[in-house]
């Protein structure tokens, strides 16, 4: 791995260790997620192209919840995503797979609590529910999307989204936030199309 390679890799590990990250108009909720987020790096001997390849593992609470490998000319070129806690399935897999399920769902009142949930808007949630782009092909990890400026938070964030859409596309907790939702409008007496104009203030 390039000298310039490692050196950026050091300078985002110091930017979570010192919580650079966590503005003073971070949302409270964001913030308890981000301090208990821990990262760690290690070297892989002889592993991919037969080549010594430094590893980051991304935990919360002592918890795995992903694991990758870092390019040798990182940051050019995004990180490969080896395993995490979702699913046996590799991460482009298991993102299609997702995205499959949301199909039968509202997506965009998920796009709606995710926004206040974490104020901002997600990798691959949108309003207009129509969820048309698979989501390996939104996700940091497919070279299309990366680019120089994205790093090790950008990762962070795409599994927060990834965490919060597995949790509620499940038939139970899709349900309460639909009877949330409803009960929101139905209080208020609000048309749904107001709904876009709030997560725009929102984010």
């Amino acid at each position: 791995m390039s000298r310039m390679s490692i050196k950026r890799i050091n300078k985002e590990l110091e930017y979570f260790l010192e919580r650079k990250y966590v503005l003073d108009d971070i949302l409270e909720n964001l913030r308890n997620i981000y301090n208990n987020i821990k990262i760690d790096t290690f070297i892989i001997t002889r592993g991919y192209n037969d080549e010594d390849n430094l590893h980051i593992e991304i935990t919360k609470n002592n918890k795995s919840l992903i694991e990758c490998r870092v390019p040798n000319d990182y940051p050019f070129k995004p990180f490969t995503i080896i395993k995490h806690n979702f699913s046996e399935l590799g991460w482009n897999n298991y993102l299609n797979k997702l995205h499959n399920n949301t199909k039968t769902i509202d997506s965009k009142i998920l796009y709606f609590f995710y926004t206040i949930q974490f104020g901002k808007k997600g990798i691959f949630l949108t309003y207009e529910n129509k969820n048309f782009k698979c989501y390996c092909c939104s996700s940091y990890s497919c070279p299309i999307n990366w680019h120089p400026g994205l790093g090790i938070k950008n990762l962070v964030e795409e599994y927060l989204e990834t965490e919060f859409i597995c949790k509620y596309v499940k038939k139970y907790n899709n349900k309460m936030l639909m009877n949330i939702y409803n009960h929101f409008l139905e209080y208020y007496k609000l048309p749904e199309e107001i709904f876009e104009l709030i997560v725009n203030k929102i984010v």
